[in-house]
Formats: structure tokens, sequence, C-alpha cells
């Protein structure tokens, strides 16, 4: 299933490569606008891409088993150590729900969606001594809030930005974390992080 995120990901990253509509205000930005959505629903109804039909029906089958799908629990590993495996399900799940509605405008996808947002939200953090576990999780949430906008609640994407900004972009700044700072810093991106956490809320 992470191959198969991957390849969507890249095709939909191949429709909208411009740089630019990451700083627009409107939504969705991530990987596609609504001017690629319409024109990636429109290539899938006309069918003449086999690859990217059976891409696409792949993942509808998927978002259907995920409809039945246990909520998300904050569970370490084996080692006491990651939550890795509940990021990456947080990543498939929201992905491909999001992906759904965008797809269909079932609200099924978009319940379901906004219920795994709304639970790793609740999490006590996103496990940032394994920051891996981080960066799948910010990613997820990201493109739910992102692709799902206008049709979450307020009250969802507000618990959204909140754990963007206390899980994933404040804990750069947690002293325990001093060599993600210093790794930034010796590549010069510090002042864009800043940036970033200061403007996380537009």
């Amino acid at each position: 299933m992470r191959k198969l995120l991957i390849t969507v990901a890249a095709i939909l990253l191949g429709l909208s490569l411009n740089a630019q509509e990451l700083v627009r205000q409107s939504h969705p930005r991530l990987l596609m606008d609504n001017r690629d959505f319409k024109q990636y629903r429109s290539q899938v109804r006309r069918g003449g891409n086999e690859p990217l039909v059976r891409i696409h029906d792949i993942c509808m089958d998927r978002a259907d088993i995920l409809l039945d799908a246990k909520p998300l629990e904050y569970v370490k590993d084996a080692s006491n150590k990651r939550i890795l495996h509940v990021s990456r399900a947080a990543l498939e799940r929201i992905f491909i729900e999001s992906y759904a509605y965008r797809c269909t405008r079932d609200k099924r996808y978009l319940n379901r969606a906004e219920a795994d947002i709304l639970a790793v939200c609740s999490f006590p953090d996103w496990n940032p001594t394994h920051y891996l576990d981080v960066g799948e999780m910010a990613s997820a949430v990201a493109i739910g809030y992102d692709w799902l906008y206008s049709d979450l609640k307020k009250t969802t994407r507000a618990a959204a930005l909140d754990a963007l900004r206390k899980f994933a972009f404040e804990t750069r700044l947690d002293d325990r974390l001093a060599w993600i700072r210093q790794l930034l810093e010796s590549q010069k991106e510090s002042e864009d992080v800043e940036d970033l956490v200061k403007s996380i809320k537009t």
C-alpha cells in the first residue's frame, strides 16, 4: 500500500508542479488544486489511461475497506519507542479517504477522514523522539486539512492546525531535540522554519 500511495502522490504531483500554488490562500493546494482535480477526474471518467484508471479503482476499493476500520489509537510498537505504524496507518487512511471524497463527494469518505484526523490530533503527541513518526503524521493531517478544507467542521480545522503546530512545528524548537535545530541551522533553514511556525494559522 505504501508503494501505491507513493505512486498516486507522484502522479498528482506531476499534474501540479508550480511552487507558487503552495503559497496561495485557497485550498486545496498540496499536490493538486481544484483545477487539477477536475482534470484528473475527467481523465479517469474518459478511461483512456488504463494505468491511471486501475490505480483509481484500487484507491476506491481501499477507501471502501477503510470505512469500517477500527479507530486509530496511540500505541507504541514492541520496542516501546515508535508509533510509526500508527503514523503510516493515518497517512494511508487520510490520504485515501480524502482522495475518495475529492473524486466522488461521497460524505462517507469525508466523515471517515474527519474522524481519523480528530483521532490523531487528540493524541498526547506524535512521538517526537522518533521524528519519522512526526513527519508521516504531519503529512497525513496536512493533506486531510488541505484537501477537505471547505467541508471540514471549523472545530476540526482548528484541531488540525493546533496539532500541526504543537506536535510538528514546535517540537523542532524543543531543547530535547536540539540535534534537529542544529541540522536546520547548518542548512540555513532555521529562519524559514521559524516563519512557518509563526504563520501556521494563516
